[in-house]
Protein backbone atom coordinates (compact mmCIF):
# COMPACT_ATOMS: atom_id res chain seq x y z
CA UNK A 1 0.00 0.00 0.00
CA UNK A 2 2.04 3.45 -0.93
CA UNK A 3 -0.17 6.74 -0.75
CA UNK A 4 -0.44 6.91 -4.43
CA UNK A 5 -2.64 3.92 -4.66
CA UNK A 6 -6.16 4.16 -5.12
CA UNK A 7 -8.64 4.95 -1.91
CA UNK A 8 -10.18 1.69 -1.46
CA UNK A 9 -13.14 0.66 0.82
CA UNK A 10 -10.48 -0.37 3.29
CA UNK A 11 -8.94 3.22 3.15
CA UNK A 12 -12.24 4.56 3.45
CA UNK A 13 -13.35 2.65 6.51
CA UNK A 14 -9.89 3.76 8.54
CA UNK A 15 -10.62 7.60 7.03
CA UNK A 16 -13.62 7.22 8.98
CA UNK A 17 -12.18 6.53 11.94
CA UNK A 18 -9.39 8.82 11.79
CA UNK A 19 -11.68 11.43 10.49
CA UNK A 20 -13.86 10.73 13.63
CA UNK A 21 -10.26 10.87 15.95
CA UNK A 22 -9.36 14.18 14.72
CA UNK A 23 -12.87 15.81 15.12
CA UNK A 24 -12.98 14.16 18.80
CA UNK A 25 -9.24 16.35 20.08
CA UNK A 26 -8.22 13.05 21.74
CA UNK A 27 -4.77 13.07 20.69
CA UNK A 28 -2.41 14.83 18.41
CA UNK A 29 -2.69 13.44 14.93
CA UNK A 30 0.82 12.72 14.40
CA UNK A 31 0.14 9.73 16.78
CA UNK A 32 -2.43 8.55 14.82
CA UNK A 33 -0.77 6.37 13.39
CA UNK A 34 0.74 4.38 16.83
CA UNK A 35 -3.13 4.29 18.09
CA UNK A 36 -3.84 2.79 14.48
CA UNK A 37 -1.53 0.04 15.86
CA UNK A 38 -2.87 0.11 19.71
CA UNK A 39 -6.88 0.13 18.88
CA UNK A 40 -6.73 -1.74 15.60
CA UNK A 41 -4.45 -4.15 15.67
CA UNK A 42 -2.46 -2.96 12.47
CA UNK A 43 1.38 -3.55 11.86
CA UNK A 44 3.21 -0.59 11.75
CA UNK A 45 4.08 -0.25 8.27
CA UNK A 46 0.21 -0.74 7.93
CA UNK A 47 -0.98 2.13 10.21
CA UNK A 48 1.25 4.49 8.88
CA UNK A 49 0.59 3.82 4.68
CA UNK A 50 -2.93 4.54 5.91
CA UNK A 51 -2.27 7.53 7.78
CA UNK A 52 -0.20 8.74 4.70
CA UNK A 53 -2.58 8.37 2.63
CA UNK A 54 -5.24 9.79 5.19
CA UNK A 55 -3.04 13.58 5.22
CA UNK A 56 -2.29 13.00 1.61
CA UNK A 57 -6.27 13.33 0.91
CA UNK A 58 -7.73 15.70 4.14
CA UNK A 59 -7.65 18.92 2.00
CA UNK A 60 -8.97 17.24 -1.47
CA UNK A 61 -11.69 15.43 1.15
CA UNK A 62 -12.54 18.63 2.65
CA UNK A 63 -13.05 20.33 -0.62
CA UNK A 64 -14.95 17.71 -1.69
CA UNK A 65 -17.43 18.10 1.25
CA UNK A 66 -16.93 14.37 2.44
CA UNK A 67 -14.91 15.75 5.45
CA UNK A 68 -16.10 19.03 7.42
CA UNK A 69 -13.87 20.72 9.49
Amino acid sequence: MDKFSPIDELDKQYFNVLDNLRASGEINMFGAPQWLERNHGLPSVVAKAIFTKWSDTFSERVMSGEVQL
